[in-house]
């Protein structure tokens, strides 16, 4: 590595020079292999000015980056000789004397990394200005879009957008994982830490109340089926790692927050996946706030699930690197839970949960990771009809990330901070399942030609509607005397390979047959119920029944005989 030269540059007092020059880049952050695009302004007309990009290694004195009193370092790489560009001149990229230079510079992969850079433009009338650029760690969120129609089509625009959704991009339902994948890029060997938050109610109503898999609601048999498959990568590409995502102790302990009562919500288990890196577990920062320290607490999970036996909690990042602790613990999904979900706000009114996700990165140099999971739209038969939020309030959002090397030595992170995207209750589709069962019977069919006696024979017909606007799913008819009822027409509607769903206006229809006991003549009717049950897409149960009673025909008659013995 060639010798680390400092140097610095001109006194504060000269970066201003005589007149309103400014150098500005068009991006913050850059990738290496990148280029930068540089323009300088307040170019005396048919002027020119000397460029030069310089490795950072210190803010100076002012504690600010992009000023003269930066310090400077040679790290040996290509490209941080000056260069001069005249105004309309052969290397102004706008071709024309007017002021204004435009130029390049080439991000050269052989030393920008994890590196913050000082540009210095001077005018060839000794006016100077400065600015500065990075190429670290940065992020990007985004949020899945499946198209507004409700019948699950795979070509109605379905994509991953870098923005918010509103009910002529998406649509969803209660209970549904909407799902988010955030795109790490210019990674370096090391150790991250990314804090993922999500509103969890809004004005009291339950808005996203926990965490799960990406693809929860689009694998065969869920909801989306039929929708785009939302890919994180692109490329059809598995996870390389997952993490079981931890019990929130919101949900556990339901709309009462108290654990153990009628209730508790039963989360739906689900995984945060990671592409091209691997997720080791759950961090605390501790009281500094900031990771990588020796107050941190990280609950590592092994083989990516909790309770397993190979579950630490590690205290320090310094532990942590030196590998001084074992796999060797039975930690729960709820302990998790419990420790390392932060809440803030008031369920009441607008709150909202956050967790920090730890994964360790070796890949090439620069590259760059996926990371993706689901959130889930609460339900109003969760949180008893206090899911109803209204505007725009599914928000998911980045908070931070914060990386280290495995000696301690922290990674530039850049370009981060919050990310927010929204979804918007216009795009969440409201259910109106109904079913309708019915119950006819041709009456006592007189097997002996006795009248309606015991031995008897009623035969029942049974039909089954779905009267409502969407599918039902696990239909079942059931009488109270007969037991269950074996129904005709229904079809696999979630391709679960089970012919036991219900399409929207279809009816199923079945048959059964009795036979009279001393106990139903004697009575002289028989009375009986079937209750017709199902789930619409998102889970919650509809059913209706149906009484039904059939008169028996008593025909009492008595003889007597009387003998003698003579």
């Amino acid at each position: 590595m060639a010798e680390e030269l400092n140097t610095v540059l001109q006194s504060d007092a000269e970066l201003t020079g005589t007149g309103d020059f400014t150098v500005i880049t068009d991006q913050a952050d850059y990738s290496p292999g990148d280029t930068a695009t540089i323009t300088a302004s307040g170019v005396a007309t048919g002027g020119s000015v000397t460029f030069e990009v310089d490795h950072v290694s210190d803010p100076g004195p002012d504690g600010i980056y992009g000023t003269a009193d930066d310090t400077t370092v040679d790290l040996g790489g290509d490209g941080h000789e000056s260069w001069t560009v005249v105004d309309g001149g052969e290397g102004d990229l706008d071709g024309i004397a007017n002021g204004v230079i435009v130029t390049e510079w080439y991000v050269n992969p052989d030393d920008s990394l994890n590196e913050t850079f000082l540009l210095s433009a001077s005018t060839n009338d000794g006016q100077t200005s400065y600015t500065s650029f990075t190429d670290g760690a940065s992020y990007n969120l985004d949020q899945y879009k499946n198209g507004p129609d409700i019948s699950h089509l795979d070509n109605d625009g379905d994509s991953w957008v870098n923005g918010n959704l509103n009910e002529n991009q998406a649509h969803y339902y209660q209970g549904d994982f909407v799902p988010y994948r955030a795109t790490l890029s210019d990674l370096s060997h090391g150790t991250y830490f990314l804090t993922i938050e999500y509103d969890v109610t809004q004005s009291g109503e339950f808005s996203l109340d926990y965490l799960g898999s990406y693809d929860a609601s689009y694998v065969t048999g869920a909801t989306h089926e039929g929708d785009l498959y939302p890919d994180p990568k692109g490329d059809g590409s598995s996870p390389d790692s997952e993490l079981a995502v931890a019990l929130s102790p919101i949900v556990d302990a339901g709309l009462d927050q108290t654990e153990g009562t009628a209730d508790d919500i039963a989360q739906v288990a689900g995984n945060i996946s990671m592409f091209d890196a691997s997720l080791l577990g759950f961090a605390l920062a501790g009281a500094d706030g900031d990771f990588g320290t020796a107050d941190d607490v990280y609950y590592l999970a092994g083989n990516g699930s909790w309770g397993d036996g190979d579950e630490a909690m590690v205290t320090g990042y310094a532990t942590f690197i030196s590998g001084a602790y074992a796999l060797t613990d039975t930690i729960t999904s709820e302990e998790v839970g419990d420790a390392v979900y932060h809440f803030s706000g008031s369920l009441g009114g607008n709150s909202q949960q956050s967790v920090t996700v730890m994964f360790d990165y070796s890949g090439p140099e620069g590259a760059d990771a996926v990371i993706a999971w689901g959130g889930h739209i609460a339900t109003n038969q969760d949180w008893a009809d206090s899911a109803n939020p209204t505007g725009s309030p599914y928000h998911m959002r980045l908070l931070d990330m914060e990386a280290y090397k495995d000696n301690g030595d922290s990674i530039q992170v850049t370009g981060t901070g919050n990310q927010d995207r929204s979804l918007s209750r216009s795009a969440i589709v409201v259910f109106n399942p109904s079913i309708e069962v019915i119950k006819t019977n041709g009456g006592v069919e007189d097997l002996d030609g006795n009248g309606d006696d015991a031995g008897d024979q009623i035969v029942y017909n049974y039909s089954v509607t779905n009267t409502g606007d969407v599918v039902l799913l696990d239909v079942t008819a059931t009488d109270d005397l007969l037991g269950a009822i074996s129904l005709s027409g229904l079809t696999d509607e979630d391709g679960d390979g089970m012919a036991d769903d219900l399409a929207v206006g279809a009816t199923a229809t079945g048959t059964a047959t009795e036979l009279l006991d001393q106990d139903q003549v004697d009575d002289g009717s028989v009375t009986n119920v079937v209750t017709a049950e199902g789930t619409d897409p998102a889970g919650d149960p509809v059913e209706d029944d149906d009484t039904n009673t059939v008169p028996i025909d008593q025909t009492p008659a008595i003889e007597v005989i009387k003998t003698n013995g003579g």
